[in-house]
């Protein structure tokens, strides 16, 4: 989803400190909060509409998360816990012409018993809002923030926007990386201080923290060993920015409703 004429001016602006932090670290914490973009209220609008009736469908399927996928697939992804449910919960949606895309994204892990505990779903908007044409500019501060050269700028677009579901009582969620290469030799490698995809993430209830746990500096092409788990690093603001090629994770959840954290990826 291409931004339509780049960037445009924003109340809010990540500092200095906060952008640096972005590009060296991978992430930064907005106490601030987000700036005004069409794109975040998008995203909060389909959020109203859609949560409550996708995370009790999920909800009421329980029994079936551990299905095994019969569609032939060589995909991790529909290997994962939940991924039967959140396909059946897509056709579904494709049939009232939501635009809405729901799959399993990386599963909540058990240290106790290493293995995938339950999973963890994200209901994709790309579709919708490829209906809507090019995005709204987005604010000229994150723009700098977000890509220090000003070649970099040129020709930004929404790769992922939507929210994640997660259900009560859940263990932290694997850690891993959203964009990562797996060859021997990466043809094109982050280069440091100079980070490309970038995740914003909020809560719609804006009295809540984001509780992304991170591993800073970790650009591993998403390999993961035991040290990282050493260096993980919980962030807690109401919104954040942090880089897709870094080390991340879900946190735990606690026992209540189900939780869900906005992003959009640029």
């Amino acid at each position: 989803v291409c931004c339509h004429g780049g960037m445009a001016p924003g109340s809010i602006s990540p500092t200095l400190e906060q952008a640096q932090s972005l590009q060296e670290k991978g992430f930064a914490l907005l106490p601030q909060g987000l700036p005004e973009w069409q794109v975040f209220e998008f995203v909060e609008q389909y959020h109203r509409r859609y949560a409550q009736r996708i995370n009790e469908y999920l909800a009421n399927n329980k029994k079936r998360w551990f299905e095994e996928a019969d569609w032939d697939d060589d995909t991790s992804a529909s290997q994962r816990p939940g991924a039967v449910v959140a396909k059946e919960l897509t056709a579904q949606l494709e049939k009232e012409d939501a635009g809405i895309y729901v799959y399993a994204t990386h599963a909540s892990y058990s240290d106790y018993i290493e293995d995938w505990s339950g999973p963890r779903f994200y209901v994709s908007l790309v579709e919708a809002a490829q209906r809507r044409g090019k995005a709204p500019r987005a604010p000229d501060g994150i723009a700098s923030a977000l890509w220090a050269h000003a070649e970099d700028r040129v020709g930004t677009y929404v790769t992922e926007m939507g929210w994640t579901a997660v259900p009560p009582e859940s263990d932290a969620q694997e850690l891993h990386a959203d964009i990562c290469c797996s060859w021997k030799k990466v043809p094109m490698p982050r280069q440091p201080g100079r980070g490309r995809y970038h995740h914003f993430a909020w809560k719609v209830d804006r009295s809540q923290r984001c509780t992304t746990l991170v591993v800073p500096g970790g650009f591993t092409e998403g390999v993961t060993k035991a040290k990282h788990y050493q260096e993980i690093t919980p962030v807690k603001a109401p919104a954040i920015i942090f880089d897709s090629e870094m080390l991340h994770c879900g946190g735990a959840t606690k026992s209540g409703p189900w939780t869900t954290t906005c992003t959009v990826q640029l």
